[in-house]
C-alpha cells in the first residue's frame, strides 16, 4: 500500500495496442493518439507495479483485504483497484493517517 503522494501508476497503455505505452502526465483527453481513428478512440489505461504490492497483502474468504505498513508521512491511505474485464474498479474510502 502506497501513501498519495507516491503510487504504483508506472504508466498508461492504449487499449488497442498494449505496446504503445505513454508518461502519466500529460493527461490524454481524446484517446491513444497511435492507435485511434477518427471513427474510434482507443482508449489508455493506467499500467501498475503489481510486482511492488507488499507480499504481506491478503484477503479473506468474501475478498475483505488487509496488510500492514509503516507510513513515512501523513496522508490518505486507501485500496484502490483498477478493475478487470470480469471485476469492476473499486476504490475504498481514504483513511488519513497522520505520522507522529
Amino acid at each position: 500500500m502506497s501513501a498519495a503522494s507516491s503510487s504504483l501508476a508506472t504508466g498508461r497503455r492504449s487499449l488497442g495496442d498494449p505496446g504503445a505505452r505513454y508518461p502519466l502526465w500529460p493527461p490524454l483527453t481524446a484517446g491513444c493518439p497511435a492507435t485511434s481513428t477518427p471513427a474510434m478512440a482507443y482508449p489508455v489505461e493506467v499500467d501498475y507495479a503489481y510486482d511492488d504490492v507488499p507480499s504481506t497483502v491478503t484477503s479473506d474468504g468474501t475478498g475483505n483485504l488487509k496488510t500492514t505498513v509503516t507510513a513515512a508521512s501523513d496522508g490518505y491511505w486507501r485500496w484502490n483497484f483498477a478493475g478487470t474485464s470480469t471485476t469492476p474498479a473499486v476504490v475504498a474510502a481514504g483513511d488519513f493517517v497522520d505520522v507522529l
